[in-house]
């Protein structure tokens, strides 16, 4: 037989940890949903295109087109208006997050063997942290000898959190105190006589701690005691966190799997493979490795009988599979169906033992008929959870007549007897000019105790269905409307009681049979009502989504127009933030102590002139507190482009098609209005609601002038932008407008010489923070001339000329800012890149320098002469490394010479 064998291999820098969140929707409430990671801290970022986003089951595509958004820097998930989120909705996100305790490494090797009707498989997968190069904590002796000492146990590996520093301005403190008998009781305090105590928390779970989360400062979180409670002589923990400080472990997980496949013929097949995984919680230490090797097997067999003479397509489908694995067998990533433990009513159960699951199936398949098939399966864990399922599948098509749905029905005797019937279908008839159809989803979960017939807690029973008329699915044009009831049953007495009634009424449509004139339309409305408030804590609640899309390209291009609309209602949470640091650069703000006092007040904090100084993060702390919110986005964008059509025209046509224009607005406003009319009213001012919530615009125009000539240009460019947000404490907002006009001129193939000069305004206001109220009036004028004899090499001067002017009534603070400027460039191809740049400013200043507003006015310079530079250099080695150094500086009078540097080697695998 044929021969084939190919293999595999990669080697690489381990940058993402594995985690699964599963959150339960909130009703009404589209996002954010914030995503955590395995361990206790709170704030993650998730590495990008990492994730995996279900809904009931269900795998969803990213994009504001599509089913969700995702913040990855923040680690939140927001919900598009095409999945309307419910308190039903069951919410799985399988991401990786950066976690950098130590360097890791990753091996992975595949390799495949194929010969006559048989292939073999091999696969060996290799993560581990390097226990001597920890990065995000210090690992001494003191270190390792608990982490030897621990074991498995996360919370074992502890130390003291509790270290005597004295008093200092710029971080929580706390005084040691007795309270009701308790003695090493922390109290938070500023007093610089007592308040000489840094204390680590960390959170240990609910019921294991003495201390609780009590608010949120510039200088970090702060904690309060919660006291013990003594029930029947034992001490019962009231608090989430303990003032100790966890070490974390280093890691190494193998998994090696070994498959064989075979096809006896084209009508049956059978596969074997066998696995082996280790995982070491701690490598530093040798107790608990009785647990870090497990083993797996699975075995599948599928056989095809014929069963008609006439139709050579109909089958008799019969087969099985068995998987076993040992109680410590763990994989990477998850194998089984993303709701595997709610399929066998197993949510919430002790799972971890050896597990068998079986099952045997028989169906029929045809290539008329579809397919239908019954299957019963068990699954059984150690003294842990026995059940017994029973499926039933189908895929039928009878003339014009669809129908598909699964049916399963569990009996499962431990942990406890429950009785779990359950089946989704959809049933549709096809008529020429319209698809009929219904669907409908059933769930009734008994629990029971052979002795008693009262049914027990965790019973319930929900009945979700919906009738729906929808275009064929052979026409261009898509439409449907539906409309449809989700009752839910709630256990009272001993019985299952009607709790909720939800009725949803949806319309889609989706012109798209013209790829020039394309309009995508969803409407939702859904009503929950409650029918029993003593079997929920849900509210009555009316929720609206709303999606408009529409493009539109006329004369074959020369204009085209795109227009996005998205409404919805719901509930929102009201946020506070705080400022967490950083490493330097990695940031977006500084901070800035105006008064001097050593504190990190809210108001002291600047988005970073410069970016190699920054080295904090604004992040935002969803609180428990949700109100009414209306959302409305709205974005829209015109492109006239005569030269599309008139590019090779003569005389009139010729000269209008020099002339082009952009035009662009987007406008994203919650507000908690009652009058749904002015929520759908995306102009309305925000200053002039007092309902705002949140409120961010972006509008631009530029007019060309030949854009596209090798000579010269000009464009004229009007953007405006503003802001407004509330907090729990009070209202900030901002507002940018100018107007920018600039003139290109080509005077040879090697020099370029450009103009450019603005003029507008800026205005900051807040009731929340202090001095940062203003209007600033600021105008320029920038010359720049640019050599570049070919495509390695560049260099630019130039002069910028800006004054800047605050109004009489905000203070009358000025400035004006001379500033000469280089830049050379050297790019050889293939090598690397070279950038220099030098900038000398003068500055006369009339104002306060260390507020806000001096910041703001000087762009983190000093009054007199400023001088910035900054070397860059990137050098490829090889193929796969590259290594980038840089390099600033900054003198300013009066103030100490600036020098940052830093290095970066990236391999490329």
């Amino acid at each position: 037989g044929d021969r084939r064998m190919t293999i595999g291999a990669s080697a690489a820098i381990s940058k993402g940890k594995f985690a699964r969140n599963v959150i339960q929707g909130v009703e009404g409430v589209q996002g954010p949903y914030r995503l955590r990671g395995n361990d206790a801290g709170s704030f993650i970022v998730v590495l990008s295109g990492s994730e995996r986003v279900f809904i009931d089951g269900q795998q969803l595509q990213r994009g504001q087109e599509n089913d969700y958004v995702i913040d990855y820097n923040t680690a939140e998930v927001v919900f598009t208006a095409r999945r309307l989120i419910t308190k039903d909705r069951r919410i799985v996100v399988e991401f990786q997050y950066s976690d950098k305790n130590y360097a890791r490494s990753l091996v992975r090797l595949d390799d495949t063997y194929e010969h006559g009707k048989g292939t073999v498989r091999l696969h060996l997968y290799s993560e581990q942290d390097h226990r001597n190069q920890p990065l995000q904590q210090e690992v001494g002796e003191v270190e390792r000898e608990v982490l030897r000492t621990a074991g498995d146990d996360p919370l074992a590996a502890r130390l003291s959190g509790i270290d005597s520093t004295g008093f200092a301005t710029d971080q929580v403190l706390y005084f040691l105190t007795d309270s009701l008998g308790y003695d090493s009781v922390f109290v938070y305090s500023t007093d610089p006589a007592s308040a000489v105590y840094r204390v680590s928390f960390t959170e240990v779970g609910s019921a294991r701690g003495d201390y609780v989360l009590q608010e949120f400062t510039p200088n970090g979180r702060v904690f309060r005691w919660s006291p013990p409670d003594t029930l029947n002589g034992v001490i019962v923990h009231t608090g989430t966190y303990a003032p100790i400080r966890l070490l974390i472990a280093p890691r190494s997980q193998q998994l090696l799997t070994l498959g064989y496949d075979h096809r006896f013929s084209t009508r049956t097949t059978a596969t074997v493979e066998a696995a082996f995984s280790n995982n070491d919680a701690n490598t530093f230490s040798a107790l608990d490795e009785n647990d870090d090797a497990g083993l797996g097997f699975m075995a599948r067999l599928a056989h095809a009988i014929p069963i008609s003479a006439r139709d050579t397509s109909l089958h008799l489908l019969v087969g099985g599979e068995a998987e076993s694995v040992s109680k410590h067998f763990r994989f990477v990533e998850r194998y089984r169906a993303v709701e595997f433990e709610r399929n066998w009513n197993a949510l919430g159960a002790d799972l971890v033992g050896d597990q068998l699951l079986a099952g045997a199936n028989v169906g029929i398949r045809g290539r008329k008929l579809g397919r239908l098939g019954y299957g019963l399966n068990t699954f059984q864990v150690t003294d842990k959870y026995t059940g017994w399922k029973q499926d039933l599948q189908s895929d039928v098509h009878l003339g014009r007549a669809d129908v598909a749905g699964t049916a399963s029905w569990l009996r499962s005797s431990e942990p406890r007897e429950s009785d779990f019937l359950r089946h989704k279908a959809s049933a549709r008839y096809r008529l020429k000019p319209f698809n009929l159809g219904v669907r409908d989803e059933h769930e009734r979960n008994l629990y029971k105790v052979d002795s008693i017939d009262a049914l027990q807690t965790g019973s319930y029973e929900f009945h979700d269905w919906e009738l729906f008329l929808q275009s064929p699915d052979s026409a261009k044009t898509k439409w449907r409307a539906s409309g449809g009831q989700r009752r839910d049953r709630a256990l009272r007495d001993g019985r299952l009681t009607t709790s909720t009634l939800a009725t949803t009424y949806a319309i889609n449509l989706d012109l798209a049979s013209n790829p020039r004139n394309r309009l995508n339309t969803t409407f939702t409305y859904r009503q929950l009502n409650i029918a029993d408030s003593t079997l929920t804590t849900q509210k009555p609640e009316n929720t609206y989504l709303t999606r408009v899309d529409y493009d539109l390209s006329l004369w074959k291009g020369a204009v085209v127009i795109d227009l996005f609309n998205e409404f919805g209602s719901g509930l929102e949470q009201r946020r506070e933030y705080i400022y967490v640091q950083v490493p330097a650069g990695q940031g977006l703000y500084i901070w800035n102590d105006y008064n001097g006092d050593g504190i990190k007040d809210l108001n002291e904090f600047e988005l970073a002139n410069f970016s190699y100084e920054a080295n904090y993060l604004r992040v935002f702390v969803p609180s428990n507190d949700y109100v009414r919110t209306f959302s409305n986005q709205s974005s829209g964008s015109v492109d006239l482009r005569p030269a599309v059509r008139w590019a090779d025209a003569t005389g009139t046509k010729k000269f209008i098609a020099k002339f082009s224009d952009l035009a662009s607005l987007r406008i994203d406003r919650k507000t908690g209005t009652s009058d749904v009319l002015t929520a759908l009213d995306p102009f309305a001012p925000e200053t002039a609601d007092t309902n705002l919530r949140a409120y961010t615009s972006s509008a631009r125009n530029t007019f060309f002038y030949d854009r596209t000539s090798r000579t010269w240009s000009m464009d004229h460019s009007w953007q405006n932008d503003r802001s407004r947000s509330l907090l729990l404490n009070g209202f900030e907002s901002r507002a940018r407008l100018f107007n920018t006009l600039r003139v290109r001129w080509n005077t040879t193939r090697q020099w370029t010489v450009d103009i450019e000069g603005e003029r507008g305004r800026i205005t900051n206001a807040s009731d929340l923070l202090n001095g940062r109220t203003w209007a600033i009036e600021q105008q320029g004028l920038k010359p720049r001339a640019t050599w570049q004899p070919n495509t390695a090499l560049r260099a630019m001067l130039s002069f910028k000329y800006t004054e800047k002017k605050n109004r009489e009534e905000y203070g009358g603070e000025s400035v004006v800012l001379k500033d000469l400027g280089c830049e050379f460039r050297y790019n050889p191809a293939g090598k690397g890149s070279v950038m220099l740049t030098a900038n000398l400013v003068d500055i006369s200043f009339a104002g306060e320098v260390n507020s806000s507003l001096g910041n703001e006015l000087l762009g983190g310079l000093k009054p007199g002469t400023n001088a910035t530079w900054s070397v860059a250099i990137q050098r490829n080695l090889s193929n796969n490394l590259q290594v980038d150094l840089t390099y600033n500086g900054r003198r300013s009078e009066g103030v100490p010479v600036v020098h940052v540097g830093g290095a970066q080697v990236r391999a490329f695998f």
